[in-house]
């Protein structure tokens, strides 16, 4: 939680403006005040009811991360500046009444891709798979899915490449019954190949 100071004269904010004047008053009197982070463009809400203005690192929630962010007040004097543009501004007060549902949106997004990037990694460790068996001259009879309580809880070496296989592809080979390796190699990989 923000340390709590005791509000001072020195304690504006942006530390400028007259001290106890306009801009100080309206920060710490409860409106939400939208700012643009001179870096990186973001734009930032402070919301005097989550946090407060006083405090030596001041909390903002971001609109392009979706999540808190934190910055020591000389930061925040020296990076944050006030929005001037009120259609933005107002954008991102009605962005901000929405920040569960537009992190919930984000943070759903974020999961299909993970899986998507996945499921790509395991279709190409299945191809590699077939062209390994190709090579070595062995009948590819395709692959299944790892039972989740068949797992291996050990990690043994790929014959082939001798990385630690973890059955990241969570696929056996059917002709051996080993997990795959990212390689595309299985325990047929222990046989010799073929002339």
């Amino acid at each position: 939680m923000a340390e709590q100071l005791t509000p001072r004269a020195a304690d504006v904010w942006l530390g400028s403006g007259d001290p106890g004047g306009e801009a100080a008053n309206a920060f710490a009197g409860g409106a939400l005040w939208v700012g643009e982070h001179a870096a990186d463009g973001d734009i930032l809400v402070f919301d005097p009811s989550e946090a407060s203005p006083y405090a030596e690192r001041l909390s903002f929630f971001s609109l392009k991360q979706l999540r808190t962010r934190v910055f020591p007040r000389a930061v925040v004097t020296q990076q944050i500046r006030e929005l001037a543009d009120e259609l933005r501004s107002a954008r991102a007060r009605q962005d901000y009444g929405r920040r569960a549902e537009l992190r919930q949106a984000h943070e759903s997004a974020l999961a299909t891709a993970r899986t998507e990037v996945l499921e790509r990694q395991r279709e190409q460790v299945i191809q590699r798979h077939a062209r390994y068996m190709a090579a070595r001259g062995i009948e590819y009879r395709g692959v299944q899915t790892t039972p989740a309580d068949r797992r291996p809880s050990r990690r043994a070496r790929c014959h082939a490449c001798s990385t630690p296989l973890d059955d990241f592809s969570g696929n056996l080979c059917c002709a051996c019954g080993d997990v795959l390796c990212s390689c595309g190699a299985c325990a047929c990989a222990s046989r010799p190949a073929k002339s």
